[in-house]
């Protein structure tokens, strides 16, 4: 009885600043019954929520607060994966509207090389039995193939003795800076990608692999380069869509390859 009366008196009391902020980003993520099931919870000492900052970068989202429910001392594993579920699924329709622009950016931030050849290795994440080889005799190309493989296993490779054997091959260019080519590497050596970054990218990554990507025959009828379907597709699943459309198309064919 006195376990039943402290409860009713616990849920008169308004929630504790600390309580209050945690539950408002919870709100975001549950039903509104959800909610009020672990807000009463809380109130009554049974549950408590904490905030997991992610370490994402401003590239990746502009929040990274992931609310984290306890029941007593143990991870609330039901409530949790309904609240993890929300939360990517808002980050990647956060992230997949600008994909292509930012994807290459993550590709070695401190390698000079031409835009191009970033683009392929982030493509080749999305369609990862591509068989991708970039002729370079600098040896700047092995260390972004290296950490291409580490979000997702890829069959890129940089060397000569593959041409025959692949679907591509790519010949890098010297990229021209100049007096500018200092300056660069030396504010290229300050950019480091956040394990946050890198975990969420690795995530991203293994779940738009899962997206079977349709072509329409009105689209295949128009390209010139059929043997490029896998880029074009890879294109769409960056983006997580399902369905390949015109600008797809047009991107690969800015590539020039």
């Amino acid at each position: 009885m006195i376990d039943k009366f402290l409860n009713v008196v616990r849920l008169l009391k308004f929630h504790k600043k600390r309580d209050k902020f945690a539950l408002n980003f919870l709100k975001n993520y549950l039903s509104l019954k959800e909610y009020r099931k672990i807000s009463r919870l809380v109130k009554q000492g049974k549950s408590s929520v904490k905030i997991k900052r992610m370490g994402y970068s401003f590239l990746i989202s502009g929040r990274d607060l992931l609310p984290r429910v306890y029941s007593g001392k143990k991870l609330d594993k039901k409530i949790n994966k309904i609240v993890e579920a929300k939360f990517y699924s808002e980050k990647y329709n956060q992230f997949s509207s600008n994909a292509w622009l930012v994807f290459p950016e993550f590709i070695g931030p401190s390698v000079i090389v031409e835009k191009r050849i970033k683009l392929l290795l982030a493509l080749s994440l999305f369609t990862p039995n591509f068989k991708l080889n970039i002729v370079d005799d600098s040896g700047n190309i092995k260390p972004l193939v290296k950490f291409v493989n580490e979000l997702g296993s890829v069959k890129a490779k940089t060397s000569k003795k593959t041409i025959k054997s692949s679907d591509l091959n790519v010949i890098k260019k010297n990229v021209r800076l100049g007096k500018f080519r200092e300056i660069a590497n030396r504010a290229g050596k300050k950019v480091k990608i956040s394990n946050g970054d890198k975990l969420f990218l690795k995530r991203y990554v293994r779940d738009a692999r899962k997206i079977k990507t349709y072509i329409s025959e009105e689209i295949l009828e128009t390209l010139k380069k059929p043997d490029l379907i896998p880029l074009i597709k890879a294109s769409a699943r960056m983006e997580l869509r399902k369905e390949v459309s015109s600008i797809d198309v047009e991107r690969i064919s800015r590539l020039k390859l």
